[in-house]
């Protein structure tokens, strides 16, 4: 997954956008298990930490992925704390919370899911695309 996280400090090639913050640390737990490593992913969602820590967290180790909600996200972006340089998958956890809803059915996370998508990763991804449309190999 995406280049070298030297390179670009403070981004990561895949971020994963669920519903809630348990279920945020639920997706770390997972994805530490099967890499074997704690510096591997951020999580990022409000009750884990401050916004500026996680930004932080995110320049100074090699994050492959980035896992949260989508208002935090958001948060970080707006602030410059993190960025989507490196990002090359979005991840939407479609796992249903004990009411049966996922993230694009609550509508508080819908909002800001779609708020997120337009504001950012829809760029980011057509960059990707204009990037590889360009590239003769």
């Amino acid at each position: 997954l995406g280049g070298s996280q030297h390179d670009n400090p403070g981004s990561f090639p895949l971020m994963i956008l669920t519903s809630s913050v348990g279920r945020a640390a639920e997706i770390c737990r997972d994805l530490r298990t099967e890499l074997g490593g704690e510096k591997f992913i951020a999580r990022l969602s409000a009750k884990s930490s401050k916004a500026a820590e996680q930004g932080i967290y995110v320049k100074n180790n090699p994050v492959i992925a980035g896992v949260g909600t989508p208002h935090r996200v958001q948060t970080l972006l707006d602030s410059k704390l993190i960025s989507l340089r490196e990002l090359s998958l979005v991840a939407i956890d479609l796992c249903r919370d004990s009411k049966k809803r996922n993230i694009l059915d609550i509508p508080e996370t819908a909002s800001a899911f779609w708020k997120l998508f337009s504001s950012h990763i829809a760029d980011s991804l057509r960059l990707e695309t204009r990037v590889a449309e360009r590239d003769p190999n």
